[in-house]
């Protein structure tokens, strides 16, 4: 979805969108850690009509199930 589709959804401004996600991804930055990595999977999933897709990337080693 795009920032203006996702304001719209929420009935909100682009802007608090943009900022949501900033904050959150900034978050996420700050307490990741990687380590070592085995084992990836990606899944496409459609989330509208046509061809508009959102790739998940997942660490997938044994015991560690996690969305990168």
């Amino acid at each position: 979805m795009s920032w203006k589709e996702t304001a719209e959804a929420f009935r909100t401004s682009w802007h608090n969108v943009f900022d949501a996600v900033e904050r959150v991804v900034t978050w996420g930055l700050e307490d990741r850690r990687l380590g070592k990595i085995d084992a990836i999977g990606v899944d496409e999933i459609q989330y509208s009509k046509g061809h508009k897709y959102l790739t998940l990337v997942y660490h997938i080693d044994l015991g560690v199930t996690r969305l990168l």
